[in-house]
């Protein structure tokens, strides 16, 4: 049980964006953020879509990177969330760019495994990862704004706000909502 106690990790949504934040500045990431560039280009780590993959997406460490699997039967918009969810991992739970890289191996831990649709204190850290990588809160804070109808108490262009982050509606409304945007 000692083995699985760093997957217990818990991350504030304000340590979080924090994290965000440092990544993006760190690799002069602009909005909207194509994810698999980003991986392929900047973090040198390898994408394998994988149709017949049980989940949506698997990270798995390999030597001193890491390889990413997808199922890519969704959208481009929902593809990319889906990517950005794993490098959450990537960098919340497998402590990518730390000193503590490799602290778990997922090919000696396989009964370990990180999932798109995962329960647990570890699957909301990687969704808030993926929305705030994705969704910067002062960018989108602004965004909100510009596509917000004040006339009509909580209602915003959802459409255009998830175009220009290219993510689907649902990912710009729950961010939204987590950002206490809409109620």
């Amino acid at each position: 049980m000692a083995n699985i106690r760093v997957f217990q990790n818990v991350y504030s949504n304000g340590q979080i964006e924090e994290i965000t934040n440092i990544i993006r500045k760190r690799f002069e990431l602009e909005t909207p953020v194509d994810v698999k560039d980003f991986i392929k280009d900047k973090l040198l780590g390898e994408i394998i879509e994988n149709e017949s993959l049980k989940y949506e997406g698997v990270i798995k460490k390999s030597g001193n990177s890491f390889i990413i699997e997808y199922r890519p039967n969704t959208v481009k918009r929902r593809d990319n969330f889906t990517l950005a969810h794993e490098l959450g991992h990537l960098f919340l739970h497998l402590h990518y760019m730390t000193n503590d890289w490799g602290k778990i191996d997922l090919d000696e831990y396989n009964e370990v495994i990180f999932t798109r649709y995962g329960s647990g204190s570890i699957e909301r850290e990687a969704n808030s990862f993926a929305g705030s990588f994705l969704m910067p809160e002062e960018e989108f804070t602004l965004a909100f704004y510009k596509y917000y109808d004040s006339n009509l108490p909580d209602e915003v262009d959802l459409e255009a706000l998830a175009d220009k982050f290219k993510v689907s509606k649902l990912a710009a409304h729950v961010r939204a909502k987590r950002l206490g945007l809409i109620t």
